[in-house]
């Protein structure tokens, strides 16, 4: 650069002792400052290899784990198709399964309704029913028991009072009685049950 210059300005150049001293100072400065990114970058490099080589190392024994676990992997996934196989199945069986349940709920709704209809008619026959039960009951309560006596002795009885003894018969489970030969009896008591309740009921009322 120096030549070249003096070849086009025709001027000499000259390095005095203190540029001289402050080109080494730069020199120095620049060579510190490179020496330390070169070592920075060494280091970072070595680092780098160090943990590559660490990696190489893990990722070996990693594909040998692989390779020894291979057969247990086969029989897993062969285990795992399987067990999706069942499980579909499964999952077809629940849908048919939640299909008749679905039917057999819907039946039960319908019949649930119709149950609380007879339950809501019994209950408003029951309302009508119990006044006309405590009404009988006062009336049971002050039958005289010697009706039951003056029934003892009627000879010929009128139908109210046989079909009266028949519903008694009835409600006390009684068994079916013997049908009269006397043709007089069989003309007012065809079944017997006055004939009964005179030999069973009415022999002691109370």
């Amino acid at each position: 650069m120096s030549d070249k210059f003096l070849d086009e300005l025709r001027r000499q150049v000259y390095v005095t002792p203190t540029s001289f001293l402050e080109l080494l100072s730069t020199y120095k400065k620049v060579y510190q400052e490179r020496k330390k990114h070169v070592g920075e970058a060494r280091m970072r490099l070595s680092k780098g290899l160090d943990v590559l080589a660490g990696a190489a190392v893990e990722v070996a024994k990693l594909q040998l784990q692989l390779k020894e676990n291979q057969p247990v992997l086969e029989k897993t996934l062969i285990e795992v198709a399987e067990t999706k196989v069942i499980i579909t199945k499964e999952n077809n069986d629940a849908q048919e399964i939640k299909k008749v349940v679905s039917v057999e709920e819907e039946e039960a709704s319908k019949s649930a309704a119709e149950v609380k209809s007879v339950k809501d008619g019994a209950d408003a026959e029951l309302a009508v029913a119990l006044p006309a039960l405590e009404e009988a009951v006062k009336k049971v309560k002050n039958i005289d028991v010697n009706n039951f006596y003056e029934l003892k002795g009627v000879g010929s009885p009128g139908p109210s009072i046989v079909k009266m003894f028949e519903v008694v018969a009835y409600m006390f489970k009684a068994p079916k009685p013997k049908k009269p030969t006397d043709e007089k009896k069989k003309a007012n008591d065809p079944d017997g049950y006055f004939e009964y309740a005179k030999k069973e009921m009415l022999s002691n009322p109370k």
